[in-house]
């Protein structure tokens, strides 16, 4: 499992890790989207990709997953996703699933935390600073 996740003050933020396959992406999604405090409650999800080694996944794979994540936005248009990440190659599926037609304005990708976190919203959980502060982990 390559990822972590933790909820924040507003938010979750999931750290992705090493080497990720479209499966772990859809499994923390998941988690996510069952977890019974979140969907509506949530303004914004900031997914790290800063620490990926390799992302093993298809473009094809990459609208699947905007389409489940498309229940969410259904379920809360305000919320915002944020995608981090500086190698080329993640950058260029996160533009995919950001510009995927699925995911209107919800989505966008930054190259820092504290960009991604500034568009959040000034309420976000980590104020654009990572404190290294511990919130409810998503099991």
């Amino acid at each position: 499992m390559p990822y972590q996740s933790e909820f924040e003050t507003s938010g979750v933020y999931t750290r992705y890790y090493g080497r990720v396959h479209a499966n772990e992406i859809e499994e923390s999604g998941g988690r996510l989207r069952n977890h019974p405090l979140t969907v509506a409650r949530i303004g914004y999800c900031v997914c790290d990709f800063l620490d990926v080694e390799e992302l093993v996944i298809t473009d094809f794979e990459v609208l699947m997953l905007a389409a489940r994540d498309h229940q969410i936005v259904d379920a809360n248009p305000e919320l915002r996703i944020a995608i981090v990440a500086t190698d080329a190659r993640v950058k260029a599926i996160a533009r995919i699933y950001a510009g995927s037609p699925l995911m209107r304005l919800n989505a966008r990708v930054y190259d820092a935390l504290d960009a991604a976190y500034e568009w959040v919203g000034p309420t976000a959980g980590r104020l654009l600073q990572k404190t290294g502060a511990q919130g409810a982990r998503v099991a």
